[in-house]
């Protein structure tokens, strides 16, 4: 590969018509491209939509002998063509699959282990005492254990932040931004146990005790934390929620909720946008009677017509201050 290599403007042209090229001509091509054009197509055929072009990919793996050759080519490989490899025969992963997990990224063979099928698993299980996979398994361990500190320390920040959190001044960036921080938890929490299982799965076939004994710690830490620490917290947040309508059942009129906002007079509402149709300086204050019966029956029926009849209503769209009621409001036309 270091003679006869093709220049730029060759290699730009190889790859501009690498979809009309038969596999063969394209294999012909192979031993003049540099590394750095090798890794280059292979990325090139990941990023094609035609499931043929992908293909290509396989017979780009079979066709190279060269051990750094196909190191260069793990460095290149997507996840989905990585599992696509494994997916092949026993005598083509035997020959090929040790240096390509050589040059695979960590971050690619954990995302390959996420989605993994049995087939493939059981392949990558017969490499599991070589050096290659050993370093990518003890990497995870030492990736997840830096991950679990951080995650312990943010979501001692998530609690902090709850604990000081004030409904009555909240606005619905606060609210989703709490809610958003515990599902990002969650879901890494979930992805690491799914890591964890997968991986347990290829030491396990192995018999190494000490990472089995590394692994199930982990796993047992982390299940704690879902299960204990994350849970607690989202209970923690519903509770000061709940509190804003604290007293009142789901049933109860919206106008009932309202009052929670210490949104009591017609002046308010008005203010809030829930009286369009009254005049700015229409005084509301000194209103007769039957006058004021009358807008708050325009306020109930502004109030319906965006979906606001109960306080269940009000807690179904996160509705837990005045600040977002305004913005709610302002949103929809009555």
């Amino acid at each position: 590969m270091e003679d006869n290599n093709l220049n730029e403007l060759e290699f730009k042209e190889f790859i501009t018509h690498i979809s009309s090229i038969a596999p063969e001509q394209m294999l012909a091509q192979i031993p003049e491209l540099t590394r750095e054009q090798l890794a280059a197509l292979i990325t090139h055929l990941d990023q094609a939509n035609d499931p043929q072009e992908r293909h290509k990919t396989l017979a780009v793996i079979a066709s190279i002998d060269k051990t750094e050759n196909l190191e260069t080519v793990g460095q290149a490989l997507s996840a989905t063509q990585f599992r696509e490899f494994l997916s092949q025969s026993h005598q083509l992963l035997e020959k090929k699959l040790p240096p390509l997990l050589v040059g695979l990224r960590q971050d690619i063979f954990e995302t390959s282990l996420l989605s993994m099928s049995d087939k493939q698993i059981s392949h990558l299980k017969q490499e599991a005492l070589s050096e290659p996979v050993q370093h990518h398994i003890i990497s995870i361990v030492h990736t997840l254990q830096q991950s679990n500190e951080v995650l312990v320390k943010e979501l001692n920040a998530i609690e902090h932040d709850i604990d000081i959190f004030d409904p009555s001044t909240s606005t619905h960036q606060t609210i989703h931004s709490l809610q958003e921080r515990l599902n990002h938890s969650h879901e890494r929490c979930t992805q690491a146990i799914a890591l964890l299982h997968q991986t347990l799965g290829i030491v396990w076939s192995i018999g190494n005790i000490e990472l089995i004994n590394s692994l199930n710690t982990l796993h047992n830490s982390i299940q704690r934390i879902l299960k204990d620490v994350i849970s607690a917290l989202f209970d923690l947040l519903k509770q000061k929620l709940d509190q804003v309508f604290e007293g009142l059942s789901d049933e109860e009129p919206v106008l009932e909720g309202l009052v929670k906002f210490s949104i009591w007079y017609l002046e308010d509402y008005r203010a809030i946008g829930l009286l369009p149709q009254v005049d700015a300086h229409e005084e509301l204050t000194q209103a007769p009677p039957e006058r004021r019966n009358e807008l708050f029956t325009q306020v109930q029926e502004s109030l319906n017509k965006i979906g606001l009849s109960t306080v269940q209503d009000l807690k179904e769209r996160h509705i837990f201050s005045k600040q977002i009621l305004e913005d709610f409001v302002k949103g929809k036309e009555i």
